[in-house]
């Protein structure tokens, strides 16, 4: 399978079957790290030291300017004990819905 990134505005991202068949479309919608820190009980200022970040990058993704690596991402979900996948809001594409 293959993983493709598409679009300008809106992350959207496909996972392709050998055959190049489209398997499931997602868009990625609003960041919900400010929700899963607030769950966790940690402060984004201690988020961002454990992480070597600044905490301006944090706000970054938090405010929906920039969108978080997986590598990051993986890193925030296990620091916060919460899936990957509920780092964002996740809504099938148009197309598959």
């Amino acid at each position: 399978m293959k993983l493709k990134q598409k679009g300008n505005h809106k992350i959207r991202w496909a996972i392709f079957s050998e055959r190049g068949i489209c398997i499931l479309k997602y868009e990625l919608g609003r960041c919900l790290l400010e929700e899963r820190l607030q769950e966790a009980g940690i402060p984004l200022e201690r988020l961002a030291l454990e992480l070597r970040v600044r905490r301006e990058r944090l706000d970054d993704f938090i405010d929906n300017k920039r969108v978080m690596s997986l590598k990051i991402a993986i890193s925030i979900a296990d620091m916060l004990q919460c899936e990957v996948r509920s780092l964002y809001e996740l809504t099938p594409s148009d197309e598959h819905r």
